[in-house]
């Protein structure tokens, strides 16, 4: 008896935790923040399989105050 009320507790507490992880990623995490910065896929596809590697800015250096 003691077991099937903790079973119970336990699903009822991780169905809780999933709707609230739900309702979180819904409220912040499922839309872009700013739809106008979206990159096209074209060129992300071409950024992520290119064999080249990217540019760096070169380093800039450091001064030293006496």
């Amino acid at each position: 008896m003691r077991q099937d009320r903790l079973k119970r507790d336990i699903t009822l507490l991780l169905l809780i935790k999933a709707g609230l992880l739900w309702g979180i990623w819904c409220i912040w995490f499922s839309h872009p923040v700013a739809p106008h910065m979206q990159m096209p896929v074209e060129s992300l596809d071409s950024r992520i399989l290119s064999t080249a590697p990217l540019s760096s800015p070169s380093p800039t250096p450091i001064r030293t105050v006496h």
